[in-house]
């Protein structure tokens, strides 16, 4: 992020969101690297035991690798803050490591139980 930074944005926000277990520390590092003065949204999602408080972020915990029902529920917090972005925003997804139950999305028919034992 050094050697191409992000850009400054002069009407819309960054929009920052973070999955996975070391979701704290990759947002920290990109949030040390936005140009002062930024209007910034952030997010993130990790499991419980890496939990803590970040200046200015909305920090969820849920059930890894067992899902739980708040994932479930608030993985609509998370699409919120998404559809809210517009075409002067910026947005950085940042994701550790591959499948995850942090934010379970069953389809139609498929209940949260099933992908447990699943």
């Amino acid at each position: 992020m050094r050697s191409n930074p992000l850009p400054s944005v002069r009407s819309g926000r960054h929009f920052v969101i973070g999955f996975g277990k070391t979701a704290c520390t990759m947002v920290e590092a990109v949030l040390a690297q936005l140009p002062k003065r930024s209007s910034v949204s952030v997010m993130v999602v990790t499991n419980f035991e890496n939990v803590r408080d970040l200046d200015a972020s909305i920090v969820l915990g849920f059930g890894h690798p067992i899902p739980v029902e708040n994932g479930s529920r608030e993985g609509r917090t998370v699409l919120h803050l998404q559809l809210s972005a517009c075409n002067v925003d910026h947005e950085l997804c940042l994701i550790f490591c591959g499948r995850s139950f942090l934010l379970p999305a069953p389809l139609p028919g498929i209940t949260l139980a099933d992908n447990r034992t699943s």
